[in-house]
């Protein structure tokens, strides 16, 4: 158990060193108050997450230190739901309620069509 803890951490730490650059980059080539940035690395995380359990449906060789290094720690460190959430609920406290709607909307509906493209990519 130790062993998948271990690369539960190592996976959630590059993750989020990632997912922190992703932001920073992101984020400086848009100069509006939509959060493109957490919208970017939620649909990629989404790909990801996709594509990595297709390759463990195709390989069968997936092992609970693989999973817990790209799932829960890469994947998990990478995505920003907690973000997500509370971007949405700024908006809403602000009255930003069309913003809010079609944020939540493009991304659930692509974060879940990427997941599946992801696991059809690797078929």
């Amino acid at each position: 158990m130790w062993r998948e803890v271990l690369f539960a951490g190592l996976g959630g730490f590059i993750g989020s060193v990632l997912r922190y650059l992703a932001g920073k980059g992101t984020a400086a080539l848009h100069l509006t108050s939509f959060p493109a940035a957490t919208l970017t690395v939620n649909l990629l995380g989404c790909l990801l997450i996709g594509i990595f359990w297709g390759l463990f449906d195709k390989t069968r060789l997936s092992g609970a230190s693989e999973s817990a290094f790209l799932i829960a720690g890469f994947c998990g460190g990478f995505t920003t739901f907690s973000s997500f959430a509370d971007e949405i609920w700024r908006m809403t406290d602000r009255g930003a309620w069309l913003t809010a709607i079609l944020y939540l909307s493009v991304s659930i509906i692509f974060g879940i069509l990427l997941v599946a493209t992801g696991r059809y990519l690797v078929k």
